[in-house]
């Protein structure tokens, strides 16, 4: 990841100092007799202090570029959102801002900041540079088909770089190799769902032949109630008339009997009491 770096490095060694530390320093080096020099040195480092707490855009970048090479890259992330607070149109605020979200593994972050830059500039080198860390950005997301075209983008206005020419191939493989693994896993899922489906028609089709079987037994035992209600014999009319008559004197004869046998006792039942 590149950055525009500009040192200033003893005044961003003093201003890493804060106001208490430094009187607490001058307190501590002189004793009481030396009370004069310590309150000379403390009112210099104090008024040090307070010029450096006014700083502009380019002193919060001088002290990001401090940071950001020392790897505190959270810290130099803050200095240059400062820088980019008291000047939002700072290019160079907006270009290490993604630098160091990036160096964080920020890259979605990383990759807004540089397709700000880009929006909002016309300077084909600044472009270039821009574009070139937009596809590291995107690489770091794994968006290959879009790291392709943004080292594309800066190669058009910076043909030259080399780092550019290498990134653009590195994308390049690796969209390959990505695109290769997403067919693998398509395939894989097709031929699963195919076996479900398959797996599904051999369980409907069981389920059909089942019930067919059923249909079958269910046709074959009504056509054999059937056959066997027509080889009933049939009663003619004759012997209809004769079973009649046989019944009918059965009957009689049983009355007969009846009228013979001796009637029952009247019993009466009282209650105790």
């Amino acid at each position: 990841m590149r950055i525009i770096i500009n040192f200033q490095l003893l005044i961003i060694k003093i201003f890493e100092l804060n106001i208490i530390t430094l009187r607490k320093f001058a307190k501590n080096v002189f004793n009481a007799k030396s009370f004069g020099l310590s309150a000379i040195l403390t009112l210099f480092f104090t008024i040090t202090i307070s010029k450096l707490s006014a700083q502009s855009d380019r002193d919060y970048i001088k002290q990001g570029n401090y940071l950001y090479d020392n790897k505190k890259y959270n810290e130099a992330e803050i200095s240059y959102r400062k820088s980019l607070e008291k000047n939002k149109n700072n290019i160079k605020g907006n270009y290490n801002l993604g630098a160091s979200l990036y160096k964080q593994n920020q890259y979605s972050k990383s990759a807004e900041e540089f397709q700000n830059i880009i929006s909002k500039n016309a300077d084909p080198e600044v472009k270039a540079k821009a574009y070139h860390n937009l596809g590291t950005s995107l690489l770091g997301e794994k968006k290959y088909e879009d790291a392709v075209t943004a080292f594309k983008n800066s190669l058009r206005n910076n043909p030259n770089d080399i780092d550019t020419k290498y990134n653009y191939e590195y994308a390049r493989r690796m969209l390959a190799v990505q695109q290769q693994q997403q067919k693998q896993q398509q395939q894989k899922q097709d031929q699963k769902q195919d076996k479900q489906q398959q797996k599904n028609d051999d369980k409907k089709d069981n389920k059909d032949q089942q019930q067919h079987q059923q249909d079958q037994k269910n046709d074959d035992k009504k056509d054999k109630k059937d056959k066997q209600q027509q080889q009933q014999p049939k009663v003619s009319k004759e012997n209809a008339e004769r079973i009649l008559q046989a019944l009918n004197q059965d009957e009689k004869n049983l009355q007969k009997k009846m009228q013979k046998r001796p009637k029952a006792a009247h019993v009466t039942i009282e209650k105790q009491w």
